[in-house]
């Protein structure tokens, strides 16, 4: 999913992001999610891939283990956000979500 959720007003956005968590957690799926918003990353991800710019190379893995519902004005997610590079233009936020298998590696290995 490449920024899906990119056009919406605020309130609709936390409302897809609610849904998309849900959908997750019941059919145990793998999503990749491409986005620019470090506070969207975190709040969905179970994984975090920061890419370069061009060519597009993964610059670092973040694990996210903080439980769930994520609460954006928690002490830990703000600590786990400074740990996320600025946001830059160049920069994308791969979120991915794993239940069952740690496929990350397959899908994305890292680059060198």
């Amino acid at each position: 999913m490449d920024e899906p959720f990119a056009a919406l007003d605020a309130q609709t956005k936390l409302e897809m992001q609610e849904e998309l968590v849900t959908l997750w957690q019941r059919y145990e799926s793998t999503i990749v999610f491409v986005t620019h918003s470090v506070d969207e990353a975190l709040i969905l991800a179970t994984k975090v891939a920061v890419m370069t710019h061009r060519p597009g190379r993964i610059r670092e893995l973040i694990d996210v283990a903080q439980p769930r519902p994520r609460d954006s004005t928690s002490q830990a997610f703000n600590d786990a956000k400074r740990h996320v590079p600025p946001q830059q233009l160049a920069v994308r936020y791969l979120s991915i979500k794993i239940k069952k298998k740690d496929i990350f590696h397959d899908l994305f290995p890292r680059s060198r």
